[in-house]
């Protein structure tokens, strides 16, 4: 994701592009853009501070969970920087799992129904019925998720991953088609890009291993319809941020559902940006300046990887990677 947003951010015109670095790490980035080497992890806040507090646009790139997310936000908010993406306090209330359900809910956004718990102590004191998902209430990427049977085989489970007295959110499990939609935010409002499909592990621990476009018609539609109402309820924004959804094998029986809200760039940018024409960044810049962006796909299928990996198949040639 760092490489190509640098890349797309460096092909704009008049815009110049520092990344900061990691002085044990090699990026192989483009020649104009700068590389700002940090030399430890206790100079990483202060070197934020620093080059955000003059950057028209800072662009943070971290997971929601162990607050990475939040806290480096927070540094830029506080050098007086802006950012290119939700601010700390959306960042709080989209990291959580529970409080982000409890909001879809309120405003008749569908989600899975759940409640939240301490590990292992709570585990008595709830009931659902059916397959549940247990997944951390402050979590990101898949990371520590499992399928169950039912609550009650959370008692039964053997080399639990999650920590005691760590905060979990088990919510029903919802069969169908896991998508995500990316959303470019600004001034003049919210606008999607076109949904992804999502690939996961169907081993009960819904690894992520990328994902594909385009969706079939009608389920494009309904995810673009449900993202958007997720989108519409949360404080104004900027930058990019994503939807996860899932889309119900019957939805006359159990509704199309949002899984999260991602405040944050997702790895979906590495396959949009080779199916759009125009340059995403670039995009991102008009909407954070209050223009409507210009959105044109290419007529390509494109599928991608967790690890950056894009494959693109059509009768259009995508950018280079």
């Amino acid at each position: 994701m760092l490489l190509a947003l640098a890349a797309d951010f460096a092909a704009q015109p008049d815009v110049t592009v520092q990344v900061l670095r990691d002085r044990r790490v090699s990026l192989p980035l483009p020649p104009n853009v700068q590389q700002l080497e940090v030399p430890s992890a206790a100079a990483d806040a202060d070197r934020l501070a620093t080059h955000a507090a003059t950057a028209d646009w800072t662009v943070v790139i971290a997971p929601e969970f162990d607050e990475l997310l939040r806290k480096r936000s927070r540094t830029v908010e506080q050098a007086g920087g802006r950012l290119l993406g939700p601010d700390s306090a959306l960042i709080t209330q989209a990291g959580d799992k529970q409080r982000t359900a409890d909001l879809l809910a309120e405003r008749g956004i569908p989600c899975p129904a759940g409640f939240s718990i301490f590990w292992p102590n709570e585990l008595a004191q709830h009931s659902l019925t059916g397959p549940v998902v247990v997944k951390p209430r402050f979590g990101a990427g898949s990371q520590q998720m499992r399928l169950l049977r039912s609550p009650d085989d959370l008692r039964y489970l053997a080399d639990p991953p999650w920590q005691p007295q760590q905060s979990l959110r088990i919510e029903s499990f919802i069969p169908g088609t896991a998508c995500s939609v990316a959303f470019l935010c600004g001034p003049a409002g919210n606008w999607p890009l076109p949904p992804c499909r999502q690939r996961l592990s169907e081993a009960g621990d819904f690894a992520y291993f990328g994902g594909s476009l385009p969706l079939p018609p009608d389920l494009s539609r309904r995810a673009l319809e449900l993202a958007t109402r997720a989108v519409s309820a949360l404080p104004f924004t900027y930058g990019y941020i994503g939807v996860d959804l899932v889309l119900s094998d019957n939805p006359q029986l159990v509704p199309d559902c949002v899984i999260e809200i991602n405040p944050r760039l997702t790895t979906s940018y590495i396959g949009l940006r080779r199916a759009l024409r125009e340059n995403l960044a670039g995009l991102m810049l008009q909407v954070a300046a209050g223009k409507k962006p210009d959105l044109t796909m290419r007529p390509n299928s494109v599928e991608f990887d967790s690890d950056g990996d894009v494959r693109c198949q059509g009768n259009e040639s995508p950018p280079a990677a």
